[in-house]
């Protein structure tokens, strides 16, 4: 009876043991199962971040090639005479006078459009009048013009209503594309107006973005568009040319993909739904595991108005063959050690007592187990930062670096053992000013990170733009014990920026601020004269006899001309003074931080006297003069920034009716006048 009653004892903990061994593996297999879908939806999370990111900066990119083409005087010329024709001929597609004039606009804008489709991926470049939205000339597709698009176009109808820069993504009569669209302004020089002609459009496809993804993390991205949206605005033989056929699967068009070989891929995953969120789904595909990210697209129309549906999804997939076996290596894992547990915990209930010795040894065989799984991890952990492709430097509570990895080495030049002990500074270009380092380092002490772009200087001189994150690492007393910088080289996506906001802001021929860095320029110092209770003077400038120069001697003359007398301008006028191009032979300087006007008539008769000085070209000597009008900015009498500069052009037509040669101020009669 004795022995029956142990064994029943026995049992029972057999069995309880069981039970909590069963519970162990399934709890073991939902945290691992739940692991792996977080660990997905995070990546399709940081996908999507991507995504936006490098959508973000394309329609930046084309909002920068609109405005360069916009701002060129001729091309806003050609656009306004076209309009004019347009609407002397009857509206539509106008006749031979609107003909001929989009003839000359199309040959002139068109040898730099291959320029830029070469250089920036651009697709259409589309002038349209307003209102709302009518085709003038599409440099992409010459032969197709005059169709009004007002009920599908809404970023150009909304372009030419409130006469601001936009961009987004829409589909038009041809293709869906991503679009900067600019308003485009004529300036009447007899009557001092500017006039809004219409649009200017640039777009280009989703094949540099889906490009950049696939290349930056090995996936694949297809864009699928709904049959409705695609049906409802394109014409059927541009949908025909574009598309052939839908795919029945989702009742979609395939817009864009990475990968030419994916088709049959696309078709077996392609969902009914369009999904109105990110999703991320996992799907085996002829015996492989895909993590498949489905993003939602919003076109232009859609981020206005949120009842508007979504017009289709960002598809992305990758491989996830090895996270799946490794999910079901560590499940087998579990199984196998609950069974090894649950016959170890059988044998040490049998033999409690004569295997207790045992039972220390297998404790500590435990604790070598666990200290040998945490040696690995951290091995891991150093493999992982020393193979990143981004720049890693972390250094003490004082600024000395203590660890760096080989992208650092890389980017910088420098070897490892010379940057350890230094101070991150070594980096420093000095074209930072000491404010920005100092905003820098005031919101890591509030905030415990910073975020943003510098430039800093390789071992061998050259300069370079990082992408930089440092991140302060603290105690648990809140003190600083490290600091973290990852960063990685973008010196050539921050030089093209730079370019093509040169392009926007400044002259090309003499390389001085243009009308739009101007009105900037010159707002900013009347808000500074209106603190500091001081004058602003407006100055405009208008060449006396330069069209004969151009006429005896050539254009390239008269532009020699301009260069060197904006050049001599330059030496007269203060570093904090703005001397800017505003068309043909028209300069207008803000000479501000005035206490008296005496101080601006001095610069004025130096200005003066250089413009007069010949002008060597060649074996002749160019010779003008100038009218200058000149508007003081009094802070006791505040004025607009346009009305102070009417004033100095009527101040300056004045010097022209006294004889030229000379300035006049503007006084209130002139006005009247």
């Amino acid at each position: 009876m004795k022995l029956k009653f142990k064994s029943k004892v026995f049992l029972a903990l057999s069995v309880a043991i069981l039970i909590i061994d069963i519970c162990y593996i399934l709890l073991n297999y939902t945290l691992e199962k739940e692991t792996l879908n977080k660990n997905l939806i995070n990546q399709g999370e940081n996908l999507e971040s991507s995504y936006q990111l490098l959508m973000s900066q394309e329609q930046e990119t084309m909002l920068a090639i609109a405005t360069f083409v916009a701002n060129d005087p001729e091309v806003a010329e050609l656009f306004y005479h076209g309009k004019q024709a347009i609407e002397q001929e009857g509206g539509g597609k106008g006749k031979e006078r609107a003909a001929a004039i989009r003839k000359q606009l199309f040959n002139k804008v068109a040898p730099a459009w291959q320029e830029v489709q070469n250089s920036f991926s651009a697709r259409q470049l589309h002038f349209h009048l307003g209102p709302g939205s009518t085709s003038f000339l599409r440099v992409h597709n010459e032969k197709k013009y005059g169709d009004t698009m007002h009920d599908i176009r809404h970023i150009i109808v909304d372009a030419n209503r409130d006469k601001q820069a936009l961009s987004g993504l829409e589909t038009g009569r041809i293709y869906s594309g991503i679009r900067g669209v600019v308003p485009v302004y004529f300036t009447d020089k007899i009557n001092q107006q500017r006039i809004h002609v219409g649009s200017l459009e640039v777009g280009t496809s989703f094949d540099s973005l889906l490009d950049t993804l696939d290349n930056e993390f090995d996936l694949g991205i297809a864009v699928l568009f709904t049959a409705e949206h695609i049906d409802n605005l394109l014409w059927e033989d541009a949908k025909a040319k574009r598309f052939g056929s839908k795919l029945n699967q989702c009742n979609c068009y395939l817009e864009a993909i990475s990968r030419e070989n994916a088709g049959d891929f696309i078709t077996s995953i392609a969902s009914e739904t369009v999904y109105n969120q990110t999703t991320v789904k996992q799907s085996e595909v002829a015996g492989k595991h895909y993590a498949i990210t489905y993003i939602p697209v919003r076109d232009y129309l859609g981020q206005k108005d949120s009842s508007q549906p979504d017009i289709g999804n960002i598809v992305l997939w990758r491989n996830i063959d090895a996270q799946i076996n490794a999910f079901n290596d560590s499940i087998t894992y579990n199984i196998v050690y609950g069974i090894i547990g649950f016959l170890l915990l059988e044998i040490l209930i049998y033999f409690a007592v004569k295997l207790a010795v045992r039972s220390l040894e297998d404790e500590v065989q435990h604790q070598a187990t666990k200290l040998l799984k945490n040696s690995w991890d951290l091995n891991l952990a150093d493999k992982i930062i020393e193979n990143l492709r981004e720049g890693i430097i972390i250094t003490d509570e004082d600024a000395a670096i203590v660890r760096i990895n080989q992208a650092v080495a890389d980017i910088t030049g420098y070897q490892k053992d010379e940057l350890l002990g230094q101070n991150p500074n070594i980096f420093s270009a000095n074209t930072q000013p000491n404010e920005f380092y100092e905003s820098m380092w005031q919101q890591l002490d509030e905030k415990g990170y910073w975020q943003g772009e510098i430039w800093n200087r390789r071992k061998d001189g050259e300069f370079f733009a990082e992408s930089l994150t440092i991140t302060a690492v603290r105690d648990e007393s809140a003190q600083v014990r490290n600091y973290v910088s990852v960063f990685s080289d973008v010196t050539q996506q921050a030089k093209k920026r730079q370019h093509l906001e040169k392009a926007a802001f400044f002259d090309t021929l003499t390389g001085l601020p243009n009308r739009l860095l101007l009105a900037d320029r010159l707002a900013q110092a009347i808000e500074l004269a209106k603190r500091n209770d001081i004058f602003v003077a407006c100055v405009f400038i208008d060449l006396d006899k330069f069209k004969p120069v151009n006429d005896t001697y050539g254009h390239q003359a008269g532009d020699h001309l301009l260069v060197t007398l904006a050049a001599r301008m330059s030496t007269i006028l203060r570093k904090q003074d703005t001397l800017a191009r505003i068309g043909g032979d028209e300069f207008v300087a803000v000479i501000g931080n005035l206490t008296e006007q005496e101080t601006c008539l001095t610069l004025i008769e130096r200005l003066n006297a250089e413009i007069l000085n010949p002008v060597k070209y060649q074996d002749d000597m160019l010779c003008v003069s100038a009218s200058i009008g000149i508007s003081f900015y009094d802070p006791k009498h505040d004025i607009s920034a346009e009305t102070l500069q009417k004033q100095a052009d009527k101040a300056m037509y004045k010097a022209k009716e006294l004889g030229r040669n000379g300035y006049q101020i503007f006084t209130d009669s002139m006005m009247e006048n």
